[in-house]
């Protein structure tokens, strides 16, 4: 997996159109991250880099806030893929704490109720 991610991240760097459609997929790349499975994570996180320049990094989180929340939320609500909850709430964790009040609390009463849902569910 590593290769092919090398191999696509050398040519997003000659293909400009193409590393701007593929930014349209960051919230999915950035949740990816966060994987349990390192191989997958590492790989994901060296696409990130490929795309995201570092000194941009907040910006584009901050610009694709609302993506990234609702492509996390949609993965911790849905009991299908465990795996994929538990990658969503990582993130939110992880983002969540570099966020302002006023970024969150329109969603917080939500992402509580879903967290404690999902507290709920896995004790079953």
């Amino acid at each position: 997996m590593q290769n092919a991610a090398k191999g696509l991240s050398n040519i997003i760097m000659l293909d400009a159109q193409l590393k701007a459609d593929l930014v349209k997929l960051a919230p999915k790349i950035l949740l990816l991250t966060y994987d349990s499975n390192k191989d997958v994570s590492h790989t994901m996180r060296e696409l990130w880099t490929v795309l995201i320049d570092v000194d941009k990094e907040q910006q584009v989180i901050q610009e694709r806030w609302n993506e990234i929340y609702e492509e996390a939320f949609k993965s911790i609500k849905s009991t299908e893929n465990p795996r994929n909850k538990l990658r969503a709430i990582r993130a939110m964790a992880d983002l969540m704490g570099s966020r302002s009040w006023a970024e969150i609390k329109k969603n917080f009463r939500l992402i509580f109720l879903t967290a404690l849902g999902s507290l709920e569910s896995e004790r079953e």
